[in-house]
């Protein structure tokens, strides 16, 4: 469920203001419940998400993945 979290906060914050700091936010996230967002596999998961939306939303024209690996 963090990482659900993580994605709402972080649309929300993209929507309102244009960008978004994942990192952050799940650092604000796992003070208020421990063990959220433990796995790496779960934190690349809320940023290609976010990739994803703002994609489908026009908020990006292209993205360069240069650095995640399969």
């Amino acid at each position: 469920t963090g990482t659900f979290i993580t994605l709402d906060i972080c649309i929300l914050q993209l929507e309102e203001e244009g960008r978004v700091d994942v990192r952050s936010t799940v650092e604000r996230i796992r003070s208020q419940r421990a063990f959220s967002i433990q796995m790496p596999d779960q934190y690349v998961f809320c940023h290609l998400a976010l990739l994803e939306f703002a994609l489908l939303r026009g908020l990006l024209q292209d993205v360069a993945l240069d650095g995640f690996e399969d």
